[in-house]
């Protein structure tokens, strides 16, 4: 007799280094938004690798605490968001 088995549900981990459109999800913007934002200084400056621009997901998280008064100082040798 045969025994029915379940296996988990493994949930994917989150990426650490985010895309333009998943960096403006993950912050709940739109794409749009997210890039006129980046270009104009308000978000943090993504890494490059290879031709690829990306953002730590880590740095973004500093960025909202740093927005929503959790910090009160850009983190050391942050670049770009000076408009905050």
């Amino acid at each position: 007799m045969s025994r029915a088995t379940s296996s988990p549900l493994i949930t994917p981990p989150t990426p650490r280094l985010l895309s333009a459109p998943l960096a403006a999800a993950y912050l709940s913007l739109a794409t749009r938004t997210f890039e006129y934002k980046w270009r104009a200084g308000e978000l943090p400056e993504p890494l490059r690798i290879g031709r690829r621009l990306v953002w730590d997901r880590k740095v973004l998280d500093n960025y909202v605490d740093l927005l929503s008064g959790l910090v009160r100082q850009r983190p050391k040798g942050a670049k770009g968001w000076d408009n905050i």
